[in-house]
């Protein structure tokens, strides 16, 4: 009787051991299967690659994630930047695909922008596929960059699968790529400054003149920042110059009789923009 226990006891603990080492080398393959599946093979990239704007401009990029083979869980970001030549203004995580802050944005550090996030447990979410929006940024130029600056990932970039706690200590990201900012100072925009209004009074335009005689011209001028001087030209030789209010000029009429004569009056403001006005008399 104490035999056949014996082995009936022996029988159970082989039949035991059997299949735990059956059980074992399941879950090995198990693991295997798994860390294959969570190679790394995600890559991580700002949209857009390259942005030009004018010194004291915010610019923003999407950060995008390709996760390839794999679904992410947890994501850590640090962004390098060249704190010289731009300011970081914020950070934040997509919270439709990674609601969970595991750790604030800190902005402090000069030239380096922190902080992580990870999936939503109820409601679960996942993160997988390709141009995956998990987070944004934004800077402000600072000063002029012709030749542009870098913004890049720093080592503590990872990205990690809640497939198993086997997993967990191995970062996705199997390419970085940066991008590039280019400001430059604003074209300002130029100043548009309005001709003068000027008008010859006298003599009217078609009328006769006395040869021989001395002709008063009088013509009047307007501007908003004001008349600097007005010149007469009788034939378009100039002879008189008058800077202030009334203007007018004397004219000796030449002793020719029924001659032509072209008279004009041309008025400056105080950006030298000018304005003339053209008329024609004749002499008796």
């Amino acid at each position: 009787m104490n035999n056949k226990r014996r082995v009936i006891v022996s029988f159970i603990s082989l039949s035991l051991t059997l299949i735990g080492i059956v059980s074992g080398l399941q879950l090995v393959k198990q693991k295997q299967d798994i860390r294959k599946k969570a190679a790394a093979a995600a890559v991580i990239y700002f949209q857009p690659t390259s942005q030009n704007v004018t010194v004291g401009q915010t610019v923003n990029f999407d950060i995008l994630v390709d996760t390839g083979i794999n679904s992410l869980a947890t994501l850590r970001l640090e962004i390098n930047y060249d704190s010289n030549l731009l300011r970081a203004l914020s950070l934040s995580f997509n919270n439709t695909l990674l609601p969970q802050i595991l750790r604030a944005v800190d902005l402090s550090l000069p030239g380096k922008i922190t902080g992580s996030a990870g999936v939503g447990i109820s409601p679960l979410t996942i993160v997988s596929g390709q141009q995956q929006k998990v987070a944004s940024a934004s800077f402000q130029a600072l000063k002029e960059i012709p030749n542009g600056t870098q913004i890049s990932f720093g080592p503590e970039t990872s990205a990690y699968s809640a497939t198993t706690e086997e997993t967990l200590g191995l970062n996705l990201i199997v390419n970085k790529l940066p991008a590039s900012v280019i400001a430059l100072i604003p074209t300002p925009t130029p100043t548009i400054v309005a001709a003068p209004s000027v008008n010859i009074d006298s003599p009217s335009d078609g009328t006769r003149v006395n040869k021989n005689k001395t002709e008063i011209i009088k013509a009047s001028a307007n501007d908003k920042q004001g008349i600097k001087r007005v010149e007469f030209f009788v034939n378009a030789v100039l002879i008189c110059t008058d800077s202030m209010a009334p203007y007018d000029c004397s004219w000796n009429v030449p002793k020719v009789t029924k001659a032509s004569y072209v008279l004009q009056a041309k008025a400056y403001n105080l950006s030298e923009i000018s304005a003339l006005h053209t008329i024609k008399v004749t002499s008796n």
